[in-house]
């Protein structure tokens, strides 16, 4: 699974990377408003088993967007949020 944009060339060999291991290979450009939907529906399906608030370890306002973003990158946080407002 590859996670994010990219761009480039990537040189595969489709018999020994993908038909031997009997790899199943899927794309999407961006995110479908459905998954956003069933993810909203699993978390608070498991509200009460998971403290979902808890995994939010800093939020930013417009003007830090750009500190949030290197403290992602650099795993000093694990979920930043913007917030806004």
């Amino acid at each position: 699974m590859i996670v994010g944009q990219y761009a480039g060339d990537v040189a595969i060999n489709p018999h020994w990377q993908i038909n031997k291991k009997h790899v199943d290979i899927r794309g999407t450009w961006g995110v479908d408003y459905s998954h956003f939907y069933r993810t909203v529906q699993l978390m608070s399906k498991h509200q009460d088993r998971f403290m979902w608030r808890d995994l939010i370890t800093q939020v930013h306002d417009l003007n830090t967007v750009q500190q949030a973003l290197e403290d992602v990158e650099a795993l000093r946080v694990f979920k930043a949020v913007i917030a806004p407002n």
